[in-house]
């Protein structure tokens, strides 16, 4: 096998190379993100439905994954979209 450049690595002076994904990729793509990627962005986990399902209920596990994960491996993590329209819950 060819060592290669990683592709956040040859731009890494330019911009950030970022994924969007989901704590369940963590499992299977963990090292390809941290290898490829030095910027991640949550799909879901980080929108206003999913954060705040219910009244007086809120739930940060999956977030809180995905920012462990991005602290832990040195990559930024962008917060991706708290009021979308399709996925704000109705209280």
């Amino acid at each position: 096998m060819h060592d290669l450049t990683s592709l956040c690595s040859a731009y890494r002076s330019r911009f950030p190379i970022g994924t969007a994904i989901a704590p369940r990729h963590l499992a299977s793509h963990a090292e390809l993100l941290k290898t490829q990627y030095n910027s991640i962005t949550a799909e879901n986990c980080m929108k206003f439905g999913v954060i705040h399902p219910a009244p007086d209920r809120y739930v940060f596990e999956d977030a809180d994954q995905l920012a462990a994960y991005a602290r832990a491996n040195g990559i930024k993590m962008r917060g991706h979209t708290l009021v979308w329209h399709q996925q704000t819950s109705c209280a």
